[in-house]
C-alpha cells in the first residue's frame, strides 16, 4: 500500500486492482420481518402443490386417451400449466426473499385473486348445498339404497343377498366438503399472504431494500464517472 501511495503521489499508476463498489444483500435479508418468510413458503407450497396436482391431471387424461390427439394435446398444455404455476410460485417466493418490489405487488395481485375465486367457489358450493330439497335428498337416498348381492359376514342365512345402506345424503355432503375443503386451504394460505404483504412492517422493508439499491447505483455511477 505504501509503494502505491508513493506512486500515486509521483503520478504513476498504482498496481491495486480497482475497486468495484458491490451491494450487501446482507444488509437487507438482516432486516427482513419474518412474516415475508410465511409469505415466501405459501407462495412456494402452493406452486408445488398446483404443479404435482395439474401435472397428475395431465398424465392421467394422456394415459387414458394416449391413442388419441386430444389425449397428447391435453398432456402437453396441462404440462405447460403445471410448469407456468410452480415457474410463478418459486419467482414470487424467491422475489420476496431478496425485497424485490415486483415480487411484492406480484403477490398482492395473485393472492387477491385467488381469495376472491376461492371466496366466490365457497359460496357457491354452500348455495350448492341450501339448494338441495329434501325430495331430492329422498331421490338420492332411493337411488343409493339398492340391493348390492352381498353374503352378511355376520351371520344370517348362507347365501341370503343383503342390501347395501349407502347413503345419498353422505355422498352429497362429502361431494361439497371434497370441493370445499380446498377452497377454505387456499383462502387460508393466501389471505395470510396477502395481509403480510400489505402489512406496514413489509412495506417499510421493501421500501428500505430500495432505497439501499438506489444508494448503490449512485455510488457506482460517482466511482465509476
Amino acid at each position: 500500500m505504501a509503494a502505491d501511495l508513493d506512486r500515486f503521489l509521483a503520478g504513476q499508476s498504482v498496481e491495486a486492482a480497482p475497486y468495484h463498489f458491490r451491494l450487501d444483500e446482507r444488509e437487507i435479508t438482516a432486516a427482513r420481518p419474518t412474516e415475508v418468510l410465511l409469505a415466501a413458503f405459501i407462495f412456494f407450497v402452493v406452486g408445488f402443490f398446483l404443479f404435482m396436482t395439474t401435472l397428475g391431471m395431465a398424465l392421467m387424461v394422456g394415459v387414458m386417451f394416449i391413442s388419441q390427439t386430444f389425449g397428447v394435446t391435453t398432456l402437453a398444455i396441462l404440462t405447460l400449466v403445471a410448469a407456468a404455476m410452480l415457474a410463478v410460485g418459486t419467482s414470487v417466493g424467491r422475489g420476496l426473499l431478496a425485497a424485490r418490489s415486483w415480487a411484492r405487488w406480484v403477490g398482492v395481485g395473485v393472492s387477491a385473486l385467488v381469495v376472491i375465486g376461492t371466496v366466490a367457489g365457497l359460496i357457491g358450493v354452500v348455495v350448492a348445498a341450501v339448494s338441495v330439497t329434501a325430495m331430492e335428498l329422498q331421490e338420492i337416498e332411493k337411488a343409493f339404497n339398492t340391493p348390492a348381492g352381498e353374503v352378511d359376514p355376520a351371520g344370517g342365512d348362507a347365501g341370503q343377498p343383503q342390501t347395501a345402506q349407502i347413503s345419498g345424503r353422505n355422498f352429497l355432503f362429502a361431494i361439497f366438503a371434497f370441493y370445499g375443503f380446498p377452497l377454505v386451504v387456499g383462502m387460508v394460505l393466501h389471505g395470510t399472504a396477502l395481509w403480510v404483504l400489505l402489512t406496514r412492517r413489509t412495506g417499510e422493508w421493501f421500501r428500505l431494500a430500495r432505497e439501499i439499491r438506489a444508494e448503490h447505483r449512485l455510488v457506482r455511477e460517482q466511482l465509476a464517472a
